[in-house]
């Protein structure tokens, strides 16, 4: 009967270690990518073109910003302890099928009931002062030694375990992806704010000088008509454009101090903290071009919220297995190996050993229909992930077009300002030769001057655009040279 019983068990254990996966295998959704999508236009004669990666090392100051985002950005370090907490989800999910044991003991003094369960055969089988005796002895406090090593094991019959390994991989893949996509979104913001900051020192300094020039014209023509051959009105005209430039003076100041705000709080810093950083010397303000836009479309597939959004699709897949897997039987190998002792000095003894193994089993009769409702929920979120991929890759490469057809055109408007500026730079120039010849006097030279800086204006703000272009197809491609 022992060696049956024993024989039986390892007979059960052994056809239970070969499991059956249940629920649909994943399949990559099919989804149309376009083989190619216009290239940038208009930008071969620029005078940066480079990586991301390298603009943030040649920028000290930038790089030093871009350093403080990844330290002490708060939403970076959620993302990241997401990420951590996943990894670590996969490693439990892991160790799912793999046996349980452990060691137990105890030692309690107890003391059983005088009119329970117990005493009532002894009720039923004596009476007199016999059945009071057995009843007292029975009811005297005694103590128990007990000690046990236990384990069980359930094999994973029907893939539960490799399910929920394959739903755990997924959830790693997909905190991983919001980690890169969240660090993407926040280089690129970081990069889009330095930028129009150093925009908006440029145009400031340009703005001051325009407003120096109106000084000095408006003291020229002070002079002219305190000699009576002045213009009272061109006068007032002067001092009307002195105001409303002081009015927008005070406004860029205003931007540049919110600008360096954003930048505090994306790199985690207090408000006013990194001005020493930002008014240390730089470079003249330029536009950047980058090389690695032109990509070709299969790179759609590496942006973070594509590998996300199919991480999801994985995730219900497997999850379905998981809810098909709870309408089959549940199978159980345990096993104790102890010792119980009603004295610590018979605790040694081989009489007191206990043991016992076998296999069990769990099969849910009553909550069946809810148990085939949850499979049927699990498919249709299978079926929401899949549309949800779809519609996010439609969405990147529509982001991707229109971030292209912007940058093209952002090109083309600085060639027409290049041009702009250096028709009104050679109109300048010859102006003040025409004025150090004697043949003009120096109004027309300030006027040239005012028109000079304005055009210079115009010009920062299509570099600026065209930088702000390049990083918007930039992030709308995955950034390329970052995975």
């Amino acid at each position: 009967m022992k060696v049956s019983l024993i024989s039986f068990t390892l007979i059960t254990a052994l056809a239970m270690s070969g499991c059956t996966k249940l629920g649909p295998e994943y399949e990559k959704p099919e989804v149309a990518i376009p083989l190619s999508w216009p290239t940038l236009q208009g930008m071969d004669g620029q005078t940066q073109n480079q990586t991301v990666s390298r603009w943030l090392n040649d920028d000290k100051t930038l790089m030093t910003l871009h350093s403080m985002l990844e330290k002490h950005n708060q939403s970076l370090q959620v993302a990241a302890l997401n990420f951590a907490s996943s990894r670590v989800y996969r490693q439990v999910a892991g160790s799912g099928g793999e046996p349980e044991a452990g060691f137990s003991g105890s030692v309690k003094r107890q003391r059983l009931s005088e009119d329970g369960s117990m005493t009532r055969f002894i009720k039923l089988s004596s009476s007199g002062e016999q059945q009071d005796a057995l009843i007292d002895a029975l009811a005297s406090p005694f103590s128990v030694y007990s000690t046990g090593f236990d384990a069980s094991w359930e094999p994973d019959l029907w893939g539960k375990v490799a399910n929920q390994i394959d739903a755990a991989d997924a959830q790693q893949t997909i905190a991983e992806s919001e980690l890169a996509d969240l660090r993407l979104s926040l280089t690129t913001e970081l990069m889009r704010r330095y930028v129009q900051y150093r925009a908006q020192q440029a145009v400031l300094a340009l703005q001051q000088q325009k407003l120096a020039n109106l000084h000095t014209q408006l003291s020229i023509q002070e002079a002219w008509i305190a000699a009576g051959l002045g213009d009272e009105s061109e006068r007032l005209a002067l001092e009307a454009q002195i105001h409303q430039l002081n009015g927008t003076l005070d406004g860029q100041r205003s931007e540049v101090h919110v600008l360096a705000n954003q930048l505090s709080l994306l790199v985690g810093a207090q408000p006013g903290s990194l001005a020493p950083l930002l008014e240390a010397p730089h470079d003249a303000f330029h536009e950047y071009v980058l090389s690695t836009l032109n990509v070709p479309s299969s790179v759609l597939s590496q942006r973070p919220d594509i590998r996300a959004a199919e991480a999801k699709v994985r995730a219900a897949t497997a999850e379905i297995g998981i809810a098909e897997a709870a309408l089959y039987p549940q199978f159980q190998l345990t096993g104790n190996v102890g010792i119980e002792a009603l004295s610590s000095s018979a605790v040694s003894d081989w009489s007191s050993r206990t043991w016992q193994i076998g296999p069990g089993f769990y099969l849910p009769l009553f909550n069946r229909n809810q148990l085939h409702r949850q499979v049927e929920i699990t498919s249709i979120t299978q079926q929401q992930t899949i549309v949800q991929y779809q519609k996010q890759i439609l969405s990147a490469w529509t982001e991707v077009d229109s971030a292209i057809a912007q940058a093209n055109s952002a090109g083309r408007q600085l060639e027409q300002s290049q041009q702009a500026l250096s028709r009104i730079t050679q109109r300048l120039s010859l102006t003040k030769t025409d004025a150090e010849a004697g043949l003009t006097s120096e109004l027309p030279v300030l006027m040239a001057q005012r028109q000079w800086l304005d055009a210079k204006v115009g010009h920062i703000q299509s570099q600026l655009n065209v930088t702000l272009s390049q990083l918007s197809v930039y992030k709308a491609t995955g950034g390329p040279d970052m995975h």
